[in-house]
């Protein structure tokens, strides 16, 4: 991350050693962006929200159309990709001189999901190298199912206790997203075909998540004489959120545009 910045300041530096004024993009043009890191530090609000797998507006991948000089059609892909594990491990949970019971945990989560926001922009015209740009966008993005399993185990070394292992696998219905933005953000032209730029996207955003959920569980105890038993079972119910507001974010993101 810090590496990529440095390389991006390096570039702007040499960007401003240049003497002839780029030519920005008139009627007719066509332009690609790439989302080069997040700015969320500096974001008031980001769309997305980690590992619970909330759908986001964070266009990783973005097109433009001029018809005409100051006016352009926009739009923009997004992933979302969730992928994450979390471990518990506590050796020593309840121990005494005749007992000790150890607990261990795993937990990992997938899901995937994609966004699109068709848009308009309106740009100014300068005479330097910044191209200043307002407008908005439609947002609509799918999530699909997510999968979660937990493994754990229970030691009890006591006498007479017993191991107990448990697997939980839980499939939950995806969801959707829709929303309506205002853009504002810039291009820096470093030459005639390449531009360093920012943007950010405020407005109402609705979402809904999950659904119908299936929940296995397989456990087995084993005692230390050597009998175990074990059990499968599954459930399954609903389960559904849903959100809906005025926020800011979705977009904070520097890219790179290339036009031609």
């Amino acid at each position: 991350m810090k590496k990529a910045f440095l390389a991006i300041i390096a570039v702007i530096c040499l960007a401003f050693t240049a003497n002839a004024q780029p030519e920005k993009p008139a009627a007719g043009a066509k332009g690609l962006g790439f989302k080069l890191t997040g700015i969320n530090d500096i974001m008031t609000k980001h769309w997305a929200s980690g590992p619970t797998g909330v759908l986001s507006s964070n266009n990783m991948l973005f097109g433009r159309y001029y018809l005409s000089d100051n006016m352009a059609l926009r739009i923009g892909f997004g992933i979302n990709s969730v992928s994450w594990k979390s471990t518990y491990d506590e050796p020593d949970a309840d121990s005494s001189a005749s007992n000790t019971n150890s607990i261990k945990s795993e937990t990992t989560k997938k899901q995937f999901g994609f966004s699109i926001a068709p848009g308009i922009e309106y740009h100014f015209a300068t005479e330097t190298r910044v191209d200043p740009y307002v407008g908005g966008e439609i947002m609509i993005g799918m999530l699909g199912k997510s999968t979660t399993t937990t493994d754990s185990t229970n030691n009890n070394t006591a006498t007479g206790g017993t191991t107990h292992t448990s697997k939980v696998e839980k499939t939950m219905g995806g969801g959707m997203m829709f929303g309506v933005g205002a853009v504002v953000g810039f291009n820096y032209f470093l030459s005639d075909h390449f531009a360093l730029g920012a943007e950010y996207t405020w407005g109402f955003m609705s979402q809904s998540n999950g659904g119908d959920v299936e929940e296995t569980t397989s456990a087995t105890n084993g005692s230390v004489g050597g009998t175990s038993t074990s059990s499968n079972t599954t459930r399954t119910y609903e389960s559904k959120t849903s959100t809906s507001g005025l926020r800011v974010g979705g977009t904070g993101n520097v890219h790179l545009s290339i036009f031609w």
